[in-house]
């Protein structure tokens, strides 16, 4: 199955990030899954036999996962109390990676009821947060969630952050829940 998280350079960031957690029982949540192709990579970079990976799409993909630690769930971004529900039954999560619908409102919400279930020392990934500046301008907005993140970085419990761009244009926010 194919991702194109890997012709747009967010795996090698991600296989370069977590290389340290590849041995460990990681849980792993994925929000906009599309045909599934980055839930199938993470099944094969966490090579542990513990590994949780969860997949969340209003439109989940009609496939089979011969990996039996990769589950979907339908859920709305826009959806916050279906959203913690998810943190609630599934979470707390060791990795959060929005891929989502790419718009601020529901990006802002996502990670408003996800960033309680992500486990202190966790990573929580925003794709494509540049698309505003660099493709259809329905995205316009993104930017200014990550920037109120890094402004707000006290408040959310931010220990570390990277704000990236690929040499093909594409980005990635990572940031890491202090340990308290």
């Amino acid at each position: 199955m194919h991702t194109d998280k890997e012709e747009h350079g967010i795996l090698a960031i991600y296989e370069e990030r977590f290389a340290g957690w590849r041995e460990r029982p990681v849980s792993y949540c994925e929000v906009g899954v599309f045909e599934g192709g980055s839930l199938e990579w993470a099944s094969r970079f966490f090579a542990n036999p513990d590994v949780r990976i969860v997949g969340l799409d209003i439109d989940l993909p009609q496939v089979t996962f011969e990996d039996q630690r990769i589950s979907l769930i339908r859920c709305d971004q826009n959806d916050g109390r279906n959203l913690a529900r998810v943190g609630v039954t599934v979470g707390p999560f060791d990795l959060i990676v929005d891929d989502g619908s790419h718009l601020a409102r529901e990006t802002t919400t996502t990670m408003t009821f996800l960033w309680p279930f992500l486990r202190p020392g966790g990573w929580y990934a925003i794709e494509d947060w540049n698309a505003g500046f660099t493709h259809h301008p329905m995205y316009r907005g993104m930017e200014t969630v990550v920037t109120q993140i890094v402004r707000d970085q006290q408040s959310w419990g931010v220990s570390e952050m990277a704000l990236l761009v690929t040499p093909n244009r594409q980005s990635i926010a990572l940031f890491r829940k202090a340990n308290r």
